[in-house]
């Protein structure tokens, strides 16, 4: 017994202490089970979520990718799946979250789909603000009418912009 409840410690501290939060969710989509760094990620607790609905603070404009996931996922035993969307916190800003799913709906334990979600926010700021310098790039190239072209040497390619075609008569 000893041995049994010190396990359980030991998982239940490496679980309170990571940066995910885990949760099981039930046949109808409620949440049966959270842990880990709920208040941190989601500024609420995860005992107040229990048995309430996982869509309830996703972002409007997610929620339907979401339960397509979802319904997918539930429509396979031991199918795993990642997809990214956005969560709503308690004080209302937004939260990108990247989630790696697995159905265990057939597990006799576990009974539910287990969902690890990890904050992809800076991520996907990041992609944000490489796509945005990307674009003032191009627009830059194309304002100056600058011929570019890139050789890749270990693919033994060459490409060209628009511009250096033109300038070339290709």
């Amino acid at each position: 017994v000893k041995r049994l409840e010190a396990s359980e410690q030991w998982l239940r501290t490496i679980t309170e202490n990571t940066n995910d939060i885990i949760v099981v969710l039930a046949a109808d989509w409620t949440i049966k089970s959270a842990t880990g760094n709920y208040f941190q990620m989601l500024g609420m607790k995860a005992e107040e979520r229990i048995g309430r609905s996982a869509l309830e603070y996703v972002h409007p404009e997610d929620a339907e990718l979401v339960l397509r996931e979802l319904e997918s996922l539930a429509a396979a035993p031991g199918a795993r799946t990642t997809f990214e969307f956005r969560l709503r916190r308690a004080d209302g800003s937004i939260l990108w979250v990247e989630a790696v799913s697995v159905n265990m709906r057939d597990d006799p334990i576990v009974q539910g789909i287990v969902v690890n979600l990890r904050d992809g926010t800076g991520r996907r700021n990041a992609q944000i603000a490489l796509a945005d310098a990307r674009r003032h790039l191009d627009l830059a190239v194309s304002c100056a009418g600058l011929g570019l072209w890139v050789c890749d040497v270990r693919s033994r390619t060459v490409a060209w912009n628009d511009e250096r075609y033109r300038m070339l008569g290709v």
